[in-house]
């Protein structure tokens, strides 16, 4: 069914909702640092780690079926971090 003429096709989460899992995902307090530098944490069940490589940052997330790893390298440690959000569908309904 359309929706009526100058109403949204789909309904748009609110900020405030969107917004908490970023914060969550973000929060200082839940990244640690490893003995050799690298940031990591848990995540729905995922061992993110974000590391050194040559002049910039990359992401990894394993599982049990083993590691994924980012393509790129970013230029900062909260570059890769917010990529690897995105990778993960932080604040999106739908793991977009």
């Amino acid at each position: 069914m359309m929706p009526k003429i100058g109403q949204p096709i789909r309904k748009r989460e609110p900020l405030a909702t969107t917004r908490q899992p970023w914060e969550e995902f973000l929060d200082d307090a839940a990244w640690l640092r490893s003995h050799r530098g690298n940031l990591w944490r848990i995540w729905d069940g995922l061992t993110l780690t974000i590391f050194r490589r040559g002049a910039g940052f990359r992401w990894s997330m394993a599982s049990f079926e083993g590691p994924t790893f980012s393509c790129r390298t970013y230029f900062t440690e909260i570059d890769a971090m917010i990529d690897l959000g995105h990778e993960l569908g932080v604040g999106s309904d739908d793991g977009c």
